[in-house]
């Protein structure tokens, strides 16, 4: 990595981050336009385009096989992880595909008993219904929370759960509202009534401070792809030691031993970590990149990054809420708020494929059940969201005067 990219990373002032030296490392703001989709797919940082490009480089004209000098890259970015959720064992993470993967890697270890119940959001991704809900056949009853808007209130969650409720599975933040859930009150809920508690985190990390053991979280998962700003096809499981050692191994393969390298010995106990868990070779371009996004995010600070998005986020819902044709799918309390700001689509723009105007004129968001879904980053700063909005204004000013 240069040595300039490394000062950008380091830079502070007066104690906080300077999150102006982190746009020179994403080209992405070049293309004159403002990218807001996020929480769709994230744009790769310099940092990391180049660790892919390194491995691939080797791969093409050096010597390939080189697959034991990664490992010291994955058990870097699996302290990474850990860091990043703040967990203290780096072993009881796994890199899978994404967080279907990881989900499903915990649905299928589950000792299940007829009558087991799930609890599940009923408007949540479904990533984090379909492996619940293929445990039916073993059993096992899903239990719908209520749908409150796409809300998850404890409350809601403490009528819901009964001494048959063997697991809740929600979304740290919920994909189409940007919801945050009050995740220390749902894991100590959880805890009290003996129920596995599942967070798929892939709306949160990267923009939002996480904490795996304040939550009381079993398991934690999430794809790279988005807030993470990492190569598709990588992502993370991490499990609670207790939680993990009772998880039966559903896909078993040569990694998942004690020692692969003993290759015959086909007896050899598990691996002691949730390596166990993953099977075969991963995507090491996928685990270079995502290892790059991390150093950038623990370097800048989650706490500081997660201020920045929380005061992104305010700026969009004042601003578009005080143009008025918008209506904000909102929470008053701020600890419900996250990266994503959702607005509710009248019906007269719901026939105007707003999100492909929206890019032809240089803004790329996304549409979500009827509404128009923002996302900014780190990177991104006021003039953008400035620049975001009366492009946005434009187009539905447009669309009022040729209706």
């Amino acid at each position: 990595m240069s040595d300039d990219i490394l000062f950008i990373l380091k830079t502070q002032e007066n104690g906080l981050t300077d999150f102006s030296k982190y746009r020179s490392l994403f080209p992405v703001l070049n293309n004159k336009g403002v990218y807001l989709n996020h929480a769709a797919v994230g744009p790769l940082p310099t940092p990391g385009v180049q660790a892919v490009n390194d491995h691939l480089k080797k791969r093409n004209s050096g010597i390939p096989d080189f697959f034991d000098d990664e490992f010291e890259i994955l058990n870097q970015t699996k302290q990474r992880i850990a860091e990043l959720i703040n967990v203290s064992d780096p072993e009881q993470v796994t890199f899978t595909q994404n967080t279907t993967d990881a989900l499903n890697t915990i649905a299928n270890g589950i000792d299940w008993k007829k009558g087991d119940q799930i609890l599940l959001h009923p408007l949540e991704f479904p990533s984090n219904v379909y492996p619940w809900m293929n445990q039916r056949s073993q059993g096992a009853e899903i239990v719908w929370l209520p749908e409150n808007g796409g809300r998850i209130f404890p409350e809601d969650v403490e009528a819901a759960l009964t001494p048959m409720t063997k697991v809740l599975s929600i979304s740290g933040v919920q994909y189409h509202n940007g919801f945050r859930a009050d995740l220390e009150q749902i894991g100590k809920l959880c805890r009290e009534n003996g129920t596995y508690f599942i967070v798929d985190a892939i709306q949160a990390l990267g923009a939002l401070h996480f904490d795996a053991e304040l939550c009381q979280a079993d398991a934690v998962c999430a794809g790279g792809h988005k807030w993470l700003m990492a190569p598709q096809g990588i992502g993370f499981l991490w499990m609670r030691k207790s939680f993990m050692d009772q998880l039966q191994i559903s896909s078993k393969g040569w990694l998942s031993v004690e020692d692969p390298w003993d290759m015959h010995n086909y007896d050899q106990p598990p691996a002691p970590g949730a390596q166990r868990f993953s099977g075969g070779n991963i995507s090491i371009p996928g685990v270079r990149g995502l290892n790059e996004s991390l150093k950038l995010f623990l370097d800048a600070g989650t706490k500081a990054i997660e201020q920045k998005i929380i005061r992104h986020t305010k700026h969009l819902i004042n601003s578009i809420r005080e143009d008025g044709r918008l209506i904000p799918n909102t929470f008053d309390d701020q600890k419900n708020l996250s990266g994503i700001s959702s607005f509710k689509i009248p019906d007269r723009y719901k026939h105007t494929n707003l999100a492909e105007r929206l890019a032809e004129s240089g803004l790329y968001v996304s549409i979500r059940n009827d509404s128009l879904r923002l996302s900014p980053h780190l990177y991104n700063n006021e003039d953008d969201l400035n620049k975001a909005c009366a492009i946005l204004f434009t187009e539905l000013t447009s669309i009022d005067k040729s209706a």
